[in-house]
């Protein structure tokens, strides 16, 4: 692997153990097809290695990812992820920067996470309770390759809130009404929102899911009711929309308060 690798996850089969000494045994591994010498070892129990050398589908010798560190024991049965993690990043780059902290973010990630410069091997750090982010290595569009978990970092897609309604006057017994409407899409990936309203009759402090025949419509993005079913004791609801999607966090939108007059 050349010092500028674009794989943020490799195909990595099998389980392995690994001595002080940085000696692999692999069960059921295949090393010789799924890896490269140079590539980024990451273990179940968080250690972080290079691999040096490969001799076999099940035999492999691996260094501490960042120099000065020592090889805990990992037990046979661990699992373990491979990826092309830039190696600069822990050999005479910054003794500040680790590899735990370089991501390899593409296109998609890099537009639903507001930081990154640039697509690429990206670092992130927290000073105090902020969170900075450097584009170590900038890569093409389709530069980065194979999506490690890293999701809680830089999520894959998220749903964005474009517009929505506010707060609505109605008047008691009327026909149909669309109450609320939140505007909404997935940035990121082409998929589908699910939508679910929810009422608060104590002011917000709980809430539960709309349901049954007095709204016309409440798992869409619009919140319709009946006909003949607001009253002016209807006053003071308070309704929001949870909206989720598949790999997107849920978002919920804001509260919203309605009024009935006579």
């Amino acid at each position: 692997m050349s010092e500028w690798g674009k794989a943020d996850d490799k195909q990595s089969r099998g389980t392995v153990a690994i001595a002080t000494n940085g000696n692999v045994t692999g069960t059921s591994t295949y090393f010789t097809v799924d890896a490269k010498v140079g590539d980024f070892m990451r273990t179940d129990d968080g250690q972080d290695f290079f691999i040096t050398s490969i001799t076999s589908n099940t035999v492999a010798t691996v260094s501490p990812a960042r120099s000065g560190d020592a090889i805990t024991t990992v037990f046979a049965g661990a699992e373990f992820t491979l990826s092309e993690k830039p190696k600069f990043i822990t050999k005479g780059f910054s003794n500040k920067t680790t590899a735990a902290e370089v991501f390899g973010v593409d296109v998609n990630e890099m537009a639903t996470t507001n930081g990154p410069a640039h697509a690429g091997w990206v670092k992130r750090s927290t000073v105090g309770d902020r969170v900075r982010y450097e584009t170590l290595v900038a890569m093409s569009k389709n530069g980065i390759t194979g999506d490690a978990s890293d999701d809680a970092q830089f999520a894959d897609s998220k749903i964005v809130i474009s517009s929505e309604s506010g707060d609505f006057t109605a008047t008691a017994n009327l026909g149909y009404n669309d109450l609320f409407t939140v505007n909404a899409s997935v940035l990121g990936a082409i998929q589908s929102i699910t939508y679910k309203w929810q009422e608060s009759t104590n002011g917000g402090s709980t809430w539960f899911d709309i349901s049954g025949t007095t709204f016309k419509t409440y798992a869409t993005k619009t919140l319709g009711i009946n006909a003949g079913h607001l009253v002016t004791g209807d006053t003071g609801l308070k309704f929001r929309c949870v909206l989720t999607a598949s790999g997107c966090a849920t978002v919920t939108s804001a509260v919203k308060t309605l009024t009935v007059t006579a």
